[in-house]
C-alpha cells in the first residue's frame, strides 16, 4: 500500500499512534516491535463490525478471472 514510505515517515506515523495510545510499543536493542494495544480492541471490534461483508463480491471477481489483491 505504501511501498514509497520512507522509514523516518513510517516512525513519525507510528510515533503518533503510540502518543494516542492506539500502540504500545517494545524495544529490543535497536529494534522497536509494535501492536494493538489490548484496551482499545473494543473499539476496535466496533470498527470492524459496522464493515461491509465483501466475500460475496471478492468471490465473484474470482471467478470472473479477475485478480484480487487486498493491500
Amino acid at each position: 500500500m505504501y511501498k514509497n514510505m520512507t522509514q523516518p515517515a513510517v516512525s513519525q506515523h507510528m510515533r503518533k499512534l503510540k502518543n494516542v495510545r492506539l500502540v504500545k510499543e517494545r524495544r529490543n536493542g535497536q529494534w522497536v516491535f509494535y501492536s494493538l494495544d489490548g484496551s482499545v480492541y473494543p473499539f476496535f471490534q466496533q470498527v470492524l463490525e459496522t464493515l461491509p461483508d465483501m466475500k460475496n463480491e471478492i468471490e465473484e471477481l474470482k471467478a470472473s478471472g479477475r485478480k484480487v489483491v487486498c493491500d
